[in-house]
């Protein structure tokens, strides 16, 4: 492109329903990227596709006027069936509306129109405001970690105001104590620009906005809510949510269009209500109020034209500033960090005012200090780590200051290999955060990521990777070479944990096959002992052992059994008996400090079939093999039995379903790998395979949505055939759960948001705070005698108990699953079942220890053990087969579409599909299998 080309940006959203297939909606997302590259913009567009719903478009590009003005008619005119009215069109635009029309036809929605008003343009001097052209499927247009996808799009178009509405409300805002103005924008995006009055809720993501209205709902309730963003698709999903989530609130409006509509109408205007800088996601960062399409000054990040309120500051000092330099982010987070020029001249690196309280001690480049500066900067790391070293919430602060710390450990560890105490090297020019490179403008980090990309392409044509860049000195190369040993050894130490675990079930005799240690359907490995090694947490240092035992290990809660049990000196810290209660007070527990416990191990008794579990091997299609160079890897399928987990967890070991598999099939122990899970209680199909890379290949298609599933279940009552019976029988919907009927083919949708209010016991309820999910249900029939229902269910999502808090919710609970109010089943009483356990342990001779503990050590742990004494007040009821160990819920197939490598082809086709199956469950054996059709 030449000289005097006028080049815009333009910023585009639309919630629309497409299609929640993700296959479909690549069509769709294919169209879009071929005729932006056919028209030559760059930028980004995300197009909504879950299993939930489907979201619409949302997009900024950048380009020739006229290209970009190409698009905006491809998107407002859509008529691919009128060759007249379409022969003056650009071609792209042509082929575009040819490539719609296939896509909505298989998608069966309207076409997605946009008008004019619904892009936002601005003008700029510069082509490059973005490295590429990125067009990707997301779960939701404006990320929120699922907390909004549940919001409908019925939902979101309300509220609206005009500019000129909004104009005159924000004009009276001072005049309503009533009212409250939220800037739902993130800080730095504030900190250059606001409007007056408005509340700043301190987010650097918008996912953490959902978290800041819980917080402030009281604040908010009875209050009017305004609400502006900068093109408005976060107030769209902000303004339902605060409605949802604050019933009370009076009113929530925003600004339709978001500030750059309000500027367009009101920024070259001397009451332009605005003040400071538009925060932009591109290579400008932001512009003025006067910088819109209709005047006649051109952005650029020079740009001084215009005279404009600065309410920024810098991060240094108070000096007014507000313009974020790509040079300064902090070194800590890449966040853009607002520094003014005379501050700039004196710092190296930069911190946000979120890490201000490290601007002593953290730094990337740390060639520049001496060894007692190095120490310093240790020494208060440390103390700030002593602060924060309690909490799940601090957990990732903890991780980030540790791993600082042992970069310093590092750097010393070299200046003491030179034999000096002062820094190695005195750069002039600061090294940069992102790329490594000395001088580096900064042009290679978000919205400035230009330079990135060329680097990226430049290694990439000269064999390096990401990891190894060209630039890199040789004091980096070593400090690279550090690290990848410190993964090799961590890796090492993985591995043999991983060899001791599987000596340990070999010596023990654990590895055994289904058969071995069952008595007429229940199976009960004999008790042996074993020693519990526990690694200090992080939380727990500098904690008194005593303590840390009677608060994180339940069993030794007990002060009367954990004096018992230290007297015997079968509790160790790193190898050392602690002999007293006294002797565990006095010692405090240090990084890296092990805890062994030597206990007498019993597991609970699990239901399993006579002979074997059925097993059938499966291989990936040959089309897929070749894909993913594979070579015949086997695909297990497990038929898992209910009472039986997948591995080994908890008090489980012996009696998991991989360690009995493994056993059967001849396979190592150790080596089968579950690709999914299913609850311990329900029964059916678990895939698993031995091969790491076919498991992630699996584990990725599961997660991403698109496998579909079925499973029966058995529940109480007559489960509805019709939408008449629906009405009678189902609960009224409401705003935190609903269900739809279809007629084709008779099946119940059930939306309902599902929290875990229990994470101890593993409770879930349906909850407005809770995660979307969704099931599909249909009736197979029906037993009068029983008064109990066979039906079909597909889980949409993918929540842990779904399918059965949402039939608890219908009013149809699961047969047995008395968690969530199923009744019925016969089961043995807990005397009978401690005799049988008893009567297996009998016949399996003496109990087996490993070789490395002494016979007292043996004898002092049989003696203790509670579950020899007492086995009914050892375990749970379910874990004795008293109710809750077993559900009329059965998984009975998955279909895996497997896709190509390669994703961003104008048009992507499933390589295969991978059909799996178990067979039906002893309860649905009547079932005809001609009846199971996809609910999907």
């Amino acid at each position: 492109m030449g000289e005097g080309i006028v080049y815009e940006v333009v910023l585009f959203y639309k919630y629309h329903p497409l299609s929640s297939d993700r296959s479909t909606t690549e069509l769709y997302r294919s169209a879009l990227e071929c005729l932006c590259r056919s028209l030559e913009l760059q930028g980004r567009i995300l197009v909504g596709c879950s299993e939930q719903q489907s979201e619409g478009i949302n997009g900024t590009l950048s380009g020739a006027s006229e290209n970009v003005r190409s698009f905006v008619d491809a998107m407002c005119s859509y008529q691919p069936q009128s060759v007249e009215s379409s022969e003056s069109k650009h071609p792209a635009v042509r082929t575009f509306w040819q490539s719609c029309l296939e896509f909505y036809q298989k998608a069966q929605c309207e076409p997605l129109v946009m008008t004019p008003s619904e892009f936002k343009f601005s003008r700029s001097k510069e082509r490059d405001l973005f490295p590429d052209l990125n067009i990707k499927l997301v779960n939701e247009l404006i990320g929120t970690g699922g907390v909004m996808a549940n919001i409908s799009l019925d939902e979101v178009h309300q509220g609206y105001l005009t500019p000129s509405e909004w104009h005159e409300r924000v004009s009276k805002l001072e005049q309503e104590d009533d009212t409250v103005l939220i800037d739902c924008r993130n800080t730095k995006e504030f900190q250059i620009g606001h409007f007056p009055n408005s509340l700043d809720p301190n987010t650097t993501t918008f996912n953490q906005f959902p978290t800041w209205v819980q917080q402030h709902s009281s604040s908010l309730a009875k209050k009017k809510v305004l609400m502006y963003c900068t093109g408005g698709i976060r107030c769209e999903k902000a303004s339902a949510f605060i409605r949802r989530e604050v019933p009370s609130v009076q009113e929530v409006r925003h600004l339709k269009g978001g500030i750059h509509k309000y500027l367009d109408e009101y920024g070259s205007s001397s009451d332009c209500l605005w003040q400071g800088k538009n925060f932009v996601f591109d290579g400008r960062g932001a512009h003025k109020a006067a910088e819109t399409s209709g005047s006649n000054t051109a952005t650029t990040k020079e740009s001084t034209a215009g005279s404009h309120k600065v309410v920024g500051t810098c991060s240094y000092c108070p000096a007014p500033y507000d313009t974020f330099d790509p040079k300064c982010v902090c070194t800590v987070c890449r966040e853009p960090t607002l520094v003014c020029p005379e501050c700039k001249e004196n710092l190296m690196e930069y911190h946000c005012r979120n890490h201000e309280h490290l601007r002593l001690c953290y730094f990337t480049d740390l060639s520049r200090f001496s060894a007692s500066e190095l120490q310093d900067q240790l020494s208060k790391l440390n103390m700030l780590i002593g602060e924060i070293a309690v909490g799940r919430k601090y957990k990732q602060k903890r991780k980030t200051l540790k791993k600082q710390c042992e970069k310093i450990m590092e750097q010393l560890a070299k200046i003491g290999e030179e034999g000096t105490t002062a820094a190695t090297t005195m750069n002039k020019l600061p090294v940069c955060r992102n790329c490594g490179e000395t001088g580096c403008p900064g042009l290679c980090w978000g919205f400035h990521g230009l330079k990135r990309k060329r680097i990226l392409e430049e290694r990439k044509k000269l064999g390096h990777n990401e990891a190894t860049p060209r630039s890199m000195g040789m004091d980096q190369l070593k400090q690279e070479n550090v690290k990848r040993s410190n993964n090799s050894h961590l890796q090492e130490h993985k591995e043999n944990q991983r060899q001791k675990f599987v000596d340990e079930l070999v010596e023990l005799r654990l590895a055994q096959p289904v058969s071995a240690y069952q008595m007429e359907g229940i199976r009960a490995p004999p008790p042996c002992t074993r020693v519990l090694q526990t690694n200090t947490k992080g939380k727990w240092c500098g904690k008194a052992l005593l303590s840390v035992l009677q608060t994180e290990f339940s069993e030794l809660a007990n002060t009367e059994r954990l004096s018992e049990i230290l007297k015997r000196g079968i509790l160790r810290l790193n190898d050392i008996p602690v002999t007293s209660l006294a002797l565990a007070e006095s010692l405090r527990l240090k990084n890296m400090d092990v805890i062994d416990r030597i206990v007498h191990w019993h597991e609970p008794p699990v239901l399993v079939p006579a002979d074997q579990i059925d097993v059938q091997k499966a291989n990936l299609p040959a089309v897929v093999q070749e894909e993913y160079s594979l070579d015949g890897e086997v695909i297990y399928l497990c038929a898992k039995p209910s009472t039986v987990p997948v591995h080994p967890a908890g008090p489980y070991l012996s009696n998991s379903l991989t360690i009995m598999v493994e056993a059967q099939e001849g396979l190592r122990p150790r080596s089968l790998i579950p690709c999914h899970r299913i609850d311990r209680a329900t029964s059916g199909l678990t895939i698993c395979c031995t091969n790491v890379k076919v498991a992630r290949l699996v584990q990725a298609r599961i997660n991403e949505g698109g496998v579909k599933k079925q499973y029966l279940a058995k529940v109480h009552g007559r489960f509805p055939m019709s939408l008449q019976e629906a009405n009678t029988r189902f609960p009224h919907s409401t705003d935190v759960a609903r269900y739809q009927w279809r007629d084709e083919p008779k099946v119940v949708q059930v939306d309902g948001a599902i929290e875990t209010v229990d994470p101890a016991n593993g409770f879930r309820r349906i909850s407005a705070k809770g995660k979307p999910s969704s099931s599909l249900f249909q009736y197979l029939s029906y037993d009068a005698e029983t008064d109990t229902s066979i039906i079909s269910c597909c889980p949409l999502t993918g929540r842990s108990h779904q399918l059965r808090v949402h039939l608890q919710w219908l009013g149809f609970p699961i047969i047995k699953d008395r968690q969530y109010g199923g009744k019925g089943g016969e089961e043995p009483s807990v005397p009978q079942v401690v005799e049988q356990v008893m009567a297996i342990y009998n016949r399996s001779n003496a109990s087996t220890a490993p070789a490395v503990l002494s016979s007292d050590d043996v004898r002092a742990a049989e003696e203790i053990c509670p579950c020899c004494k007492d086995m009914a007040s050892s375990f749970t009821s379910a874990q004795l087969l008293q109710g809750g160990h077993e559900i009329c819920l059965h998984a009975l197939r998955y279909q895996i579409p497997f896709l190509p490598k390669a994703r961003t082809t104008s048009t992507l086709e499933t390589l295969a599909n991978l059909d799996l199956e178990v067979p039906l469950p002893i309860w649905a054996k009547d079932i005809d299998h001609n009846c199971l059709k996809w609910l999907r």
